[in-house]
């Protein structure tokens, strides 16, 4: 954790910004109702913060310029000074995707405190042609509200982005002191508008990146799927699943907790409970369009697939057509060769030495002379031809036996492979 100091207010174009790092002079952002208005923000030093008697709107945020690590200390003045509980410092409880805190009325303390925290997952890059790649951050925030009846009402924002400051001050000036001061969980209507507002935000920008998806989808012509690419888009909507869905269990805390106050409290007339149902209601539908972008990254990581098999199922078909074509010149010319084969060797034969066509004498009529020693011919080229054969045979015969014992040391090696397993070191 870091030391607990302020955010200056800053101009920032992009509200869905994360949280800038604190001022050097350690001033927390308020905004509070004083002599029948609200006033403009200014900037205080922590060490002179307190809750006042009227309603307030306080930014601070848990990170700072020189990461210092805060202190037990620190954290102590903070759970004085702005009764933030001292297990919101907690790690498992920064790092949550969402959770909710009710601490009622005690007689010793007769006010009322709750801690809501979220967290969004958004994309940074404008331009949603392109792959998300790393253009995509985490923004958490959380909302510590202090209502003492009658008395006082405070909201203190937690790491939320300079630029979402003043939809805050809008939301919640937009009540009048009366019901701020009346009932705690008013304030929690202007809370979770301005959640459910980032939620839509961030679910619609991921939108529009699966849409770009869908309309750049491969085709048979040109299957270059990025699965890569859609995999981890993938990946960013269902983390945005995850932190919506986390939300709506923030809200139903919250609900339950403003039943159980209600029991308490039956002279109020007040009822926040119909703005925050509509919230959530809107919440849910938010969620729903979250994973209906997954079912249709799921069918586009689908039909990329279907596509690049049918785009090489068509490749294979024309090498087997091709194959096709040069077997049927094969055998063309292995059919020529057996026409002409028989008679090219029964001219090769007869126009050997061997044999001869001419005159015995000048007036004698040609005629064919075969010679005694055609004996010879066979005691050579016989041999010769078993030989070749012989040798063709045996050579084929060793690179069976070569290839079948290759694979026989691969099966014993696969074989005697063992897993060993440090029970001390091992872990899930």
């Amino acid at each position: 954790m870091h030391e607990a100091t302020a955010m200056a207010a800053s101009n920032t174009p992009s509200p869905m910004r994360p949280p800038q790092t604190w001022i050097p002079n350690a001033s927390a952002e308020v905004a509070e109702y004083k002599n029948g208005r609200w006033q403009a923000t200014r900037n205080c030093s922590i060490d002179t913060l307190a809750l006042t008697e009227a309603p307030a709107i306080v930014f601070i945020s848990t990170t700072q310029a020189d990461n210092t690590p805060s202190t037990t200390k620190t954290h102590n003045a903070l759970a004085t000074r702005l009764s933030i509980p001292t297990f919101f410092w907690q790690a498992k409880v920064q790092n949550a995707s969402g959770y909710f805190y009710g601490r009622h009325a005690t007689p010793a303390d007769p006010r009322y405190i709750t801690l809501s925290h979220f967290l969004v997952k958004y994309a940074t890059r404008a331009n949603r042609e392109s792959s998300l790649d790393k253009a995509y951050d985490w923004h958490k925030q959380s909302f510590l509200t202090v209502h003492d009846p009658g008395k006082q009402t405070t909201l203190i924002c937690v790491d939320v982005a300079p630029g979402l400051h003043t939809q805050i001050r809008q939301l919640v000036q937009a009540h009048s002191v009366a019901e701020l001061l009346s009932h705690p969980f008013v304030i929690h209507g202007s809370i979770l508008e301005h959640v459910v507002t980032l939620y839509d935000q961030a679910i619609w920008d991921f939108r529009d990146f699966v849409r770009a998806q869908e309309k750049g989808r491969p085709t048979i012509e040109h299957p270059d799927p990025d699965y890569i690419g859609m995999h981890e888009l993938a990946r960013h909507v269902m983390h945005s699943s995850e932190v919506s869905e986390t939300a709506l269990n923030v809200i139903d805390s919250t609900l339950e907790a403003l039943a159980r106050y209600q029991k308490q409290h039956q002279h109020h007339t007040l009822d926040p409970a119909p703005e925050i149902l509509r919230l959530q209601s809107l919440l849910k539908a938010i969620h729903l369009r979250s994973r209906a972008l997954e079912s249709r990254l799921r069918n586009e990581i689908t039909l990329a697939f279907h596509i690049s098999t049918q785009a090489d199922s068509l490749v294979h078909q024309n090498i087997a057509a091709l194959s096709q074509r040069d077997s049927n010149a094969t055998r063309t010319i292995s059919i020529l060769g057996l026409v002409f084969l028989p008679a090219t060797f029964i001219s090769a034969v007869f126009s050997t030495s061997f044999f001869n066509f001419q005159q015995s004498s000048p007036n004698a009529p040609a005629s064919w002379a075969v010679s005694e020693k055609f004996w010879i011919f066979w005691v050579v080229a016989l041999p010769v031809t078993l030989i070749t054969v012989g040798v063709w045979w045996v050579w084929q015969r060793g690179l069976e036996i070569s290839v079948g014992d290759e694979k026989m040391k691969k099966m014993k090696k696969l074989q005697s492979c063992t897993v060993q397993i440090d029970p001390k070191t091992f872990t899930y």
